[in-house]
């Protein structure tokens, strides 16, 4: 979209915030090609340089997942970011429009429509009724603004948020979803991105229903690998990997049969809830013994280990918002067009043969889309302005390393991969603890300095509890 340079936005207006975070409004226009129409408030927050003597700039965190809380993440990496980092820079994060504390969308789904992404109807028939009431709740409460609720609106937010700071240039660090926020707006406003942290990178390739599909793919691969290395360790589940996949599926089948109930867990699970769980447990190498703890108590009817438990807490400790559900939905659904063809959809759900296929492969939300994307994907080429560094574990169960090697490779010689092999884990700087990763990441962003050529780690650490 090319228009007239936007007007320099008001200066960000702080206040102090009880713990001690620095919180703040500014407005936005819906439309940015119009800028004098409707706006909304974007929230923010700002955790000052630990030494403002030794201050750099301003590290901007993206969210994480669309919809999720950029503001919560801020205040995580507050924690977890080496000091020298957060002595040196101002962090700042922001709920991203129409997500969080930024104008929510409101559209009453209730708890099985949250969790749309997994959701599988026993006929495909049934299934695609159920998306295309989603899309029409969608229309219903939110028809006007559906078509900027975008990766590419979200960037154009976060150039207001730099200009509102006054910065001529901002450093980014982005997870997930994040990475590819940032990568959009280094590409939209490259000259104003200084030092870049793409972490559990996206690929363009994916957006959005190819995410679908490649998602579909690495938690099977992901259960296989998790089937050998249980059956290594010749636990209760038996000794080889095909005992322990056995296992699995017994469970999984009697989940569908009538839900089975854990300790310490206060809902039955049923087959789409086990999924899911198990989903989870299976991102991260740390969860990997809870996942068979989680079988063997299924299977056998004894209690769950305590530090099982406590995991299992901690991960459902708050539930999810339905705004935040609603707000991923826009996105993965709005920021390009899905197919049309229900036939499409209904063929890969006959197809499905991984544990998660049919739910990942089926027919979303997006088929049903009541707008058209008002501009195209963004397409990537090398940077050329800024520096990038992009930090992947080969094994990210959410974000395959095909993303981080196809990014990497359109982004050209400003930018360095450091890829841990074998490593299963998602957000790796600062969260999985990989000293050699977080020493590269640190001196990138206090020195701007990348390695001389993209580098290939082995993992260094045994998988935890």
């Amino acid at each position: 979209m090319s228009a007239a340079p936007p007007p320099p936005p008001a200066p960000i207006r702080w206040t102090r915030a009880s713990d001690g975070s620095q919180r703040a409004r500014m407005p936005v226009p819906v439309d940015h090609r119009d800028p004098d129409g409707p706006s909304i408030d974007l929230a923010l927050v700002r955790h000052p340089a630990g030494e403002p003597g030794a201050r750099q700039g301003v590290l901007v965190v993206t969210p994480d997942d669309p919809g999720s809380s950029g503001i919560a993440l801020a205040g995580e990496l507050r924690q977890a970011l080496p000091p020298s980092v957060t002595a040196a820079f101002d962090l700042v994060g922001f709920d991203h429009r129409f997500s969080g504390e930024s104008a929510p969308l409101q559209w009453g789904l209730d708890q099985r429509e949250i969790f749309w992404v997994f959701h599988q109807s026993e006929t495909f028939a049934a299934e695609a009724r159920f998306q295309a009431e989603l899309a029409a709740k969608a229309a219903e409460h939110s028809l006007d603004v559906l078509p900027h609720i975008t990766t590419r609106d979200i960037a154009r937010d976060l150039d207001a948020v730099r200009r509102g700071l006054g910065e001529e240039r901002v450093c980014l660090l982005g997870h997930n979803y994040g990475s590819y926020v940032a990568a959009v707006y280094c590409r939209m406003f490259g000259e104003h991105a200084d030092r870049v942290i793409l972490d559990s990178v996206l690929s363009p390739d994916w957006v959005w229903r190819g995410l679908f599909g490649n998602f579909a793919r690495t938690c099977e691969d992901t259960l296989r690998r998790w089937c050998e290395e249980t059956a290594r360790r010749a636990g209760p589940l038996g000794d080889s990997p095909q005992r322990v996949r056995d296992a699995f599926d017994e469970v999984l089948s009697k989940a569908g049969a009538g839900g089975i109930m854990l300790p310490g867990v206060p809902v039955p699970l049923d087959e789409q809830f086990l999924r899911v769980l198990a989903m989870m447990l299976l991102s991260s190498r740390r969860s990997h013994p809870a996942l068979a703890d989680v079988i063997r108590s299924a299977g056998t009817g004894a209690p769950l280990e305590a530090a099982t438990q406590q995991l299992i807490g901690s991960m459902f400790a708050r539930p999810r918002e339905a705004s935040t559900a609603a707000a991923q939905m826009a996105v993965l659904c709005g920021d390009a067009p899905w197919p049309r063809e229900l036939e499409e959809y209904e063929t890969a759900s006959r197809a499905a043969s991984g544990f998660m296929d049919r739910a990942l492969l089926g027919v979303k939300a997006g088929a049903f889309w009541p707008v058209r994307p008002l501009e195209p994907p963004t397409e990537f080429g090398p940077l050329t302005s800024g520096r990038a560094l992009l930090v992947q574990a080969e094994r990210d169960m959410f974000t395959s390393d095909v993303g981080a090697r196809q990014l990497r490779g359109l982004l050209g010689e400003r930018a360095r991969l450091v890829m841990v092999r074998d490593l299963v884990e998602h957000r790796v700087f600062p969260f999985a603890g990989d000293a050699r990763v977080d020493a590269v990441a640190e001196e990138f962003l206090l020195t701007g300095r990348l390695p001389d050529a993209d580098l290939v780690l082995d993992p260094d650490r045994a998988p935890e509890r």
